[in-house]
């Protein structure tokens, strides 16, 4: 982004990235020596950052990192990730956002998590020839569909996170899965079998790593204990949208989302009835800042 904002407030693409195409290398190439920088910062602090790419908004970029074992150091390196990048782009005269939705008309930005699971012996319990993966990988899919609602506060949290989920927007609006298939909620990604693992394509960018993992964890160990089955799977070769249709139980809002977050007595049983209490708190209680602390030019325009 631009370091000014517009006579509104509002932010704006910097000069040059008001129009980007999906996986462009000019796009990278305009940008080459803020992406240069980041990446030598990157090694200086042991992050381990890979590929980047640009995405479909204005702007948009997207930087990997390299899976690793250690979920508290996976945390960690996305944490410190955005910082870099912040900074980063502050020195070369831009500002970086990792909000949901900067722009109506734009897509927003997610977090994407790959997972697999590996056994005592370092086999990883996913891997299988099929397409859509083992009973163990189903199962675990089943588990993140059984937290995947109640976790919303958590993947999605604040207000402005809930402007992203829209129908035709590649982002979560049910719990769909499938194979290698953009448009699902929950992504068997193409790759060998040894590689087998699930995309979970829920959170905003913006979300707390930590909290993220752990709502994960918690949905893959209940899946796997108790063997679940899992549903809405999506064929690979259908032609229509699986984001095409809202699920009428999704969260579409953070007051909704709260009180499925709170109720949960699944999440209660990993998290801690005492914790879901207090983050529900402290959202609500930002919610209430957020609407009494500053009245939105738009409110002037139709009621004044």
């Amino acid at each position: 982004l631009d370091k000014k904002r517009d006579d509104e407030g509002k932010p704006i693409p910097a000069q040059g990235a008001n129009k980007t195409h999906v996986y462009g290398i000019p796009d990278l190439d305009m940008f080459g020596d803020l992406f240069h920088e980041i990446n030598e910062n990157c090694k200086i602090q042991d992050i381990p950052a890979t590929t980047a790419s640009s995405e479909f908004a204005a702007g948009q970029y997207e930087i990997n990192l390299r899976h690793t074992g250690d979920l508290l150091k996976a945390a960690d390196d996305a944490a410190l990730l955005r910082r870099i990048i912040k900074e980063t782009c502050s020195r070369h005269g831009y500002e970086a956002t990792f909000m949901a939705k900067p722009f109506l008309d734009e897509t927003g930005n997610g977090m994407h998590l790959h997972i697999s699971v590996y056994d005592d012996n370092g086999k990883n319990i996913f891997a299988s020839p099929s397409r859509y993966g083992n009973d163990h990988l189903k199962s675990a899919i089943a588990g993140l569909q059984s937290t995947f609602y109640d976790s919303f506060p958590i993947f999605i949290p604040n207000k402005n996170g809930y402007r992203r989920i829209k129908a035709g927007n590649f982002v979560p609006v049910n719990t769909s899965w499938s194979w290698n298939r953009r448009d699902v909620s929950l992504r068997i990604p193409a790759g060998s079998s040894k590689a087998k693992r699930i995309e979970h394509r829920a959170a905003s960018a913006d979300a707390n790593p930590y909290l993220v993992l752990a709502c994960i964890l918690a949905g893959l160990h209940n899946g796997l204990k108790n063997k679940l089955k899992p549903s809405n799977f999506v064929n690979f070769d259908n032609t229509k949208g699986a984001d095409s249709v809202v699920d009428d139980e999704m969260p579409t809002n953070l007051e909704s989302s709260l009180n499925k977050f709170q109720s949960s007595d699944l999440l209660s049983k990993y998290l801690g009835k005492e914790y879901l209490e207090l983050y529900t708190s402290t959202k609500l209680g930002e919610i209430e800042h957020m609407s009494s602390s500053f009245i939105p030019k738009e409110e002037y325009d139709f009621y004044l």
